[in-house]
């Protein structure tokens, strides 16, 4: 059995309607946003199927994470960093670790 637990993240993710989340991250950070992006991880070193996750406001969500100057907006942060993620469309939790 795959204990990848960016594995069922990112399938909850594809099934929802309403992509909204709040993250909550190890040092206590709270985010809230939708992902709109994700950073293969590599088998050959152990990565997770996700490595890397991409969070921007709401608002944000068709800015493909750029802003007016062709910065990056939002949030990327590591899989091993997430402690819960919140989807606000049903109210369920996931929690790691």
């Amino acid at each position: 059995m795959n204990s990848d637990t960016s594995v069922f993240l990112f399938d909850k993710l594809l099934n929802l309607e309403d992509d909204e989340v709040e993250v909550t991250l190890e040092d206590n950070i709270h985010l809230r946003g939708v992902i709109i992006g994700f950073f293969f991880g590599m088998p050959q070193r152990n990565e997770p199927f996700v490595l890397k996750w991409h969070l921007v406001k709401k608002q944000d969500r068709y800015t493909f994470g750029k802003g007016v100057l062709g910065c990056s907006i939002g949030a990327i942060f590591h899989h091993a960093e997430v402690r819960s993620i919140l989807f606000l469309q049903d109210y369920s939790m996931m929690e790691f670790k």
